[in-house]
């Protein structure tokens, strides 16, 4: 199993954890800022209700383009919230858009599957209808 480089350390010299990727953080930003082309971030997080039953965390680590990073920080400022509440929250809408998208593809790959289907000629018909005075009902399943 790897070690944890920066919870080692961490035990080792009785630092939060949080603190140091803090600093492991801004140590790999001015690395990577000197290269011009991206940026560390870590998106370790507490808990964010008090009294919420504990999350299992994880810390990530992903390069991103520095004016990525940039657009970030400011936004962190002005919400008043940390890079890593900002990161989390894009990743968790990402997520949920992508997997209703993905859920949505295999319903109409199952409608096909089934034969549920409206042929293109139907749905030409009620498309050039639209905004005629001879408007056709949307077509249904067979027709």
């Amino acid at each position: 199993m790897p070690i944890d480089f920066a919870d080692a350390v961490g035990r080792e010299f009785n630092l939060p954890l949080q603190r140091l990727s803090e600093k492991f953080v801004l140590a790999n930003r001015q690395k990577h800022h000197r290269q011009g082309y991206c940026d560390i971030i870590d998106v370790t997080e507490t808990q964010e209700a008090e009294g919420a039953m504990a999350e299992a965390l994880k810390t990530v680590t992903a390069q991103l383009p520095v004016n990525l990073v940039d657009r970030m920080d400011d936004m962190a400022a002005r919400l008043d919230r940390s890079k890593q509440w900002i990161v989390r929250k894009a990743v968790v809408a990402y997520m949920a858009r992508a997997e209703r998208e993905r859920q949505m593809i295999q319903e109409g790959l199952d409608d096909v599957d089934s034969g549920r289907l409206v042929s293109m000629e139907a749905i030409e018909r009620w498309a050039d209808s639209l905004g005629t005075d001879d408007e056709l009902p949307l077509p249904k399943v067979g027709d």
